[in-house]
């Protein structure tokens, strides 16, 4: 019968955090390693680091939510200023928006350039902060 063992010896580390991990100071061809043990230490600490960034957001913070990362936009947006009497039949307006008192004056709708069925709200505030006119 052949037994497959994996030993994880670690050589280079701050030999205070891992005192008593090689008690028995075990000699090498390479030197005594300040760490030993049996299995893939370095594989086990890596899938554990998966794990807990599966689980954070970026403020590391646990939560159910999706990760959400950050993207520059790369066109140019096509938008009209909503004003009373504008057709809202196909513009999209999230609950936030809505429950802000939108649409109002200040607010844009904007569409998508390749598909002008496809149109939402951009409140004011957001426009301001994230727009300039070309």
């Amino acid at each position: 019968m052949i037994v497959k063992i994996i030993c994880t010896m670690v050589f280079e580390i701050d030999s205070a955090l891992f005192r008593s991990m090689n008690p028995f100071k075990t000699e090498t061809p390479w030197g005594i390693p300040n760490v030993i043990g049996i299995g893939d230490a370095f594989e086990e600490c890596d899938r554990l680091r998966e794990e807990l960034d599966s689980l954070k957001t970026a403020e590391g913070k646990e939560t159910d939510m999706p990760i959400f990362t950050k993207y520059r936009r790369t066109q140019i947006a096509e938008m009209t200023p909503w004003a009373p009497g504008f057709n809202m039949m196909r513009v999209s307006v999230s609950t936030p928006d809505s429950e802000a008192g939108s649409p109002k004056t200040g607010d844009m709708i904007a569409r998508n350039p390749k598909n002008h069925d496809d149109q939402w709200l951009v409140a004011a505030k957001y426009f301001a902060d994230n727009f300039e006119p070309m």
